[in-house]
């Protein structure tokens, strides 16, 4: 009996063990110190790089791309399945459609608290050292999910304190049709997006980053896809407070979009209401996401 307690204990203790050893290895690419410079010198304003593990451009806005975030296919196959397995409660208005998951930044699932601790650290480091910005090691970290006609209109994602969004792909093989693409748009002396310059299209395993600013307006297109898609949204802080400026660019969007007949949704007293919504630090759950999975319904 005493042996059987023993060996059931070890059992438990060794399945303990197991799950604290779950880690997120990240790509060798981040360990490349020639290619780390080489993009630290892209991103402040040299030639674009175009390498097969890491991309960094800076028109229209910064941005960066890194390929084969996770070194282990099957950790990313088993986070995949950890964030499609979260509660999620219908999130609607004239921005995006989607459902939206609780924080995730205390959840005990083994693969998502390692993905955590391996963005606030290894990707932190490799960023700070890229970009020049001095990141916070906390990060935020929600989930949501896109199905067929979700979409997640043009936006800047400007709140107080935030520096620079992610979005991890998690998806199967993917065409250009299948919409859902992360589109960025060049702006105007005014700091209002003008067109699409650059549509981004989901891959496996593929991080997107980019410097949360004035001009650093996207979207999502509209998803065609009969697919449910899962994302997380990531933002690092730094200690850079919200220009004014930002909350009076967004007014003057809500009611130049009305002008040109822009397809948006209710008056421009609604929209009022929402840029000053927008102006808080409630919106952290919606304006940009990561971190993208999808599951056959």
């Amino acid at each position: 009996m005493g042996a059987k307690r023993r060996g059931a204990a070890g059992g438990r203790s060794g399945e303990k063990r197991g799950r604290r050893e779950v880690a997120a290895e990240l790509c060798a690419a981040l360990g490349d110190a020639a290619l780390r410079e080489q993009a630290a010198a892209a991103w402040a304003g040299g030639e674009p790089l175009r390498h097969e593990a890491v991309a960094v451009e800076q028109v229209p806005f910064r941005h960066g791309v890194l390929r084969g975030l996770l070194a282990s296919p099957a950790f990313a196959a088993a986070l995949g399945d950890e964030l499609l397995c979260l509660g999620f409660r219908e999130r609607r208005n004239d921005l995006l459609s989607l459902r939206q998951s609780e924080e995730l930044g205390a959840r005990p699932e083994p693969h998502v608290s390692a993905l955590r601790r391996a963005l606030s650290g290894t990707l932190r480091v490799w960023l700070e050292a890229v970009t020049h910005i001095e990141l916070e090691p906390s990060i935020d970290i929600s989930c949501a999910k896109y199905e067929s006609t979700d979409v997640l209109l043009c936006h800047d994602d400007e709140l107080e304190g935030r520096r620079i969004a992610f979005i991890l792909y998690l998806v199967p093989p993917w065409e250009k049709s299948d919409g859902g693409t992360l589109d960025l748009f060049s702006t105007d002396e005014h700091f209002q997006p003008q067109q699409i310059m650059k549509s981004l299209m989901p891959s496996w395993n593929t991080l997107v980053f980019f410097e949360v600013s004035p001009v650093s307006f996207h979207q999502m297109n509209l998803c065609q896809l009969i697919f449910a898609t899962c994302t997380c949204q990531i933002f690092n802080r730094s200690g850079r407070k919200l220009n004014v400026i930002s909350m009076t660019k967004q007014f003057n969007l809500c009611l130049s979009s009305q002008r040109q007949g822009v397809d948006f949704a209710g008056s421009i007293e609604q929209k009022v209401r929402l840029v000053f919504w927008r102006s808080t630090r409630d919106l952290s759950i919606n304006i940009c996401f990561s971190f993208l999975s999808m599951n056959r319904e």
